[in-house]
């Protein structure tokens, strides 16, 4: 789709869906296009989806800049954590910049040296609000409610197993169902 506008320090190309960051010796970046008009306040999350080739030293940073700004300020930047990539070098960048203004444009540094052979590229970028995740505590115990829920079932079946059959051994209770299956007997009941 090319580079939708996105310039950089040189200028980034556009394959596949990926938007590579220009290769520089001292200073890689992309810039977004202007008009971003994103409302920092509202929307004070950025994600991006990255792919990491070879070996670049990461340094990543997002800077930001309302439409009367004419430079890069360092007071309007953020760091970047470096993502945990999967096997094909993919990593999802999170932050939560205090943008408090509304946005123009963005740029996003990832290295302080890109060249040929180690190098970044960005598949996407997202501004917008976090998910409401469920935090690690609340998953744990949801777990345990379920194993829990599922031990007290199991209990309750071999309980009536028990009951009904004598036995709650699964493998006498299946040698059972193939005789009644297999060679079926009439049920006699005495009436009173």
């Amino acid at each position: 789709t090319g580079t939708e506008s996105w310039t950089g320090n040189g200028t980034p190309t556009a394959s596949g869906g990926w938007l590579k960051i220009a290769n520089h010796a001292t200073d890689p970046y992309v810039i977004s296009p202007t008009g971003l008009a994103i409302d920092g306040n509202a929307f004070s999350q950025m994600r991006v989806r990255i792919r990491k080739h070879g070996t670049p030293t990461w340094d990543g940073y997002v800077w930001w800049r309302e439409l009367a700004d004419i430079t890069w300020d360092n007071a309007r930047r953020s760091a970047l954590t470096e993502p945990t990539y999967d096997a094909n070098g993919i990593g999802m960048v999170t932050v939560n910049p205090s943008w408090g203004i509304t946005l123009d444009r963005i740029r996003i540094d990832l290295s302080t040296v890109q060249d040929a052979t180690n190098w970044f590229e960005i598949d996407w970028v997202a501004v917008g609000r976090p998910s409401p995740g469920a935090s690690s505590a609340a998953l744990l115990d949801e777990q345990l409610t379920r194993a829990t829920a599922v031990s007290s079932e199991a209990t309750a079946r071999n309980t009536l197993a028990t009951k009904l059959l004598g036995t709650s051994d699964l493998v006498q209770i299946i040698h059972w169902v193939v005789e009644l299956i297999l060679y079926p007997q009439p049920y006699l009941v005495k009436i009173q």
